[in-house]
């Protein structure tokens, strides 16, 4: 029997490209306002659990017995992070404890670390640790 593995889920065996099935989950974080915040925090985190699959570093990249294209995950992995980064700039702390989850996920990735870094989100991270809890409501 074959092995259901996210690789066998989300990339095409013939070329090893992503295939759409992650594309709700973008949906989900670009909700916006009218987003329910359980949903995105969800959507994130499996998302980046797929998009992670296929980066060089991970070890279901190193199986060679299964081929994926590593360039396809550049961009919506990109696309996530814009959506953490973007988050972050926002200055309550709820934006802080929905990307949380992901964060600490991704950053086991070395690219997501790199790609993290270079959208500014050290910085945006940064500044919410410095404030602390000072925009939650009691």
């Amino acid at each position: 029997g074959s092995r259901v593995t996210m690789g066998s889920t989300f990339f095409n065996k013939m070329d090893g490209n992503l295939i759409d099935e992650w594309r709700p989950l973008l949906r989900v974080l670009h909700l916006g306002g009218s987003g329910d915040a359980f949903a995105q925090r969800g959507a994130a985190y499996c998302l980046a659990h797929i998009l992670m699959t296929g980066c060089p570093s991970q070890p279901f990249a190193i199986d060679r017995s299964y081929r994926i294209n590593h360039s396809s995950v550049e961009e919506p992995l990109q696309a996530l992070i814009s959506w953490i980064t973007s988050q972050l700039q926002s200055s309550g702390s709820s934006s802080l404890s929905l990307v949380t989850p992901t964060l600490t996920g991704l950053m086991s990735c070395p690219e997501a670390r790199m790609a993290f870094s270079n959208s500014g989100g050290i910085g945006y991270l940064s500044r919410h640790l410095r404030n602390g809890t000072k925009g939650t409501k009691n």
